[in-house]
């Protein structure tokens, strides 16, 4: 087994052997969102071959879908709405960002309303083959809108598509060629050269030549300022480097806009990585927690700015409300909140059962899983619920989570919260640095109405809401203040 320090040194020694390369590479670039490369390596996974037999399929699923996109979105010409004065705007767009037919935007809030410089450009998210990505193309276009906004497609076109695969192919036969430094871990080495085939073959790289054309065709408009949803994944490596290359007066800004955990390594670059290129003038971040966080373990060269938690900012608004102490009668209904990692949910619920069975549990899957939300077939005391966190915190008195906001937002709705602990294989899932919030084990849910853990909660609340802990986390600031962060 390789240790995570080991790891991230050698990725980062082979990602700064050729940068303006391997950036096209989730896997070098260490998102483990995307790849659970870490994982699977330590795990001794085989089924990398099945991965790469399957890959051409996918390859041809989202060339398919772009081609087909193309045709449904109508086009625009970048140089006909962004000039030098342009506010870029680089977020994502999925359910969440209709209210009522008015378009609104998830990650940058209410600071760009009715701002006329602010052109937002919409990714998709899990836009699916066909239907879903369809949908949210038309919803783009035909909503009520208080700033302007396109989506990637409304960029696009044929030939960018064209280009796109023959900078893919380029690629691969560089990857052939590609001589890796012979002081690394071998093993490691091979696994790594397997795993890149695999995003070369699957369409991965081709995706991220597509944004390289898209980006080039922004930035030879020279906007003033680009703000873009800041998590270091490829896409943003690359949107950095054009940035950089094509229009250095333009500058960047990166919203780091929610909780991370180091499960998402991209966040932690090795020491040799600093001063590279493809990171932004300037990282926002929605706290004091995780700006301390990214400043001493990031090692990159950006200015960083305590920014506000706009994400948050309809939670914040109010001072915390006392939260009733648990006992016996109030801990029989309790709420689950499943972080993003998919993979991990079916040994969560086979956990979660061991907890004594007269308390009933509301489980609240990632909203980017649709199968999950809709998952019926599950013991008969668990409840799959839609209901919004305010409505659930009516009937929960408290929430588990492992890596998901939850942790922090819970008190917010009234909720006590646990950091559970028991699926976390490689201690990654951790993003409460130094807090005082409990972390429960598998042994714990066996006895979490037990006097002695409620009264450990109980505790864990108190100490969270003395100490001023959310505040640091999620920084609440003036609207007009947040608009000249932001935007100027």
């Amino acid at each position: 087994m390789i240790s995570i320090e080991n790891y991230n040194s050698i990725i980062g020694e082979l990602y700064i052997s050729d940068s303006s390369f391997f950036m096209y590479s989730p896997t070098l670039c260490r998102c483990e969102g995307q790849t659970k490369f870490f994982e699977e390596y330590n795990l001794g996974n085989k089924k990398r071959f099945l991965k790469l037999s399957k890959s051409p399929i996918k390859f041809f699923g989202k060339l398919s879908r772009d081609l087909i996109y193309n045709f449904i979105a109508k086009k625009i010409l970048p140089e006909k709405i962004i000039n030098k004065n342009s506010i870029i705007v680089l977020s994502f767009f999925d359910d969440r960002n209709t209210s009522n037919g008015h378009l609104r935007e998830e990650y940058f809030r209410n600071i760009v309303d009715k701002n006329n410089k602010v052109i937002c450009i919409y990714k998709l998210t899990t836009p699916g083959f066909y239907f879903r990505g369809k949908k949210y193309i038309k919803l783009i276009e035909n909503l009520e809108k208080n700033f302007d906004a396109v989506s990637e497609y409304n960029f696009i076109n044929f030939k960018m598509i064209y280009q796109s695969i023959f900078l893919t192919c380029c690629h691969f036969l560089k990857f052939l060629k590609f001589k890796f430094p012979y002081t690394l871990d071998r093993k490691l080495i091979k696994a790594i050269r397997f795993n890149h085939l695999i995003e070369i073959f699957d369409g991965t790289v081709y995706s991220l030549y597509l944004q390289n054309r898209l980006f080039s065709k922004i930035f030879i408009n020279t906007p003033s300022i680009c703000l873009s949803v800041w998590e270091n994944q490829p896409y943003v490596r690359i949107l950095e480097s054009i940035k950089k290359k094509i229009s250095p007066k333009t500058i960047s800004k990166g919203f780091q806009h929610t909780g991370f955990s180091k499960k998402l390594l991209q966040h932690y670059p090795s020491e040799k990585e600093k001063g590279l290129d493809s990171y932004p003038d300037i990282i926002i971040s929605n706290g004091e927690i995780n700006s301390n966080e990214l400043q001493n373990n990031t090692n990159i060269s950006s200015k960083f700015i305590i920014g506000g938690a706009l994400r948050q900012e309809h939670l914040i608004k109010n001072e915390i409300n006392p939260i009733a102490n648990l006992n016996k009668n109030n801990i029989e209904n309790i709420a689950y909140a499943f972080s993003w990692e998919e993979s991990s949910y079916m040994e969560i619920l086979r956990q979660l059962n061991m907890i004594p069975k007269n308390i009933k549990i509301f489980l609240k899957f990632h909203p980017l899983y649709p199968k999950w939300i809709k998952k019926k077939n599950l013991p008969k005391r668990f409840v799959n619920t839609q209901e919004s966190w305010s409505e659930i915190s009516k009937k929960c008195s408290l929430v588990l989570v492992n890596d998901n906001s939850l942790m922090f937002e819970g008190y917010y709705y009234g909720m006590h919260t646990a950091i559970y602990d028991g699926n976390d294989k490689f201690k990654l899932e951790k993003r409460d640095f130094n807090s005082p919030i409990i972390h429960l084990d598998s042994n714990d849910l066996l006895n979490l109405n037990s006097f002695q853990l409620m009264q450990k909660i109980n505790q864990s609340t108190q100490d969270v809401i003395r100490t001023g802990y959310l505040k640091k986390y999620f920084y609440k600031r003036d609207l007009n203040e947040l608009k000249k962060i932001f935007l100027s």
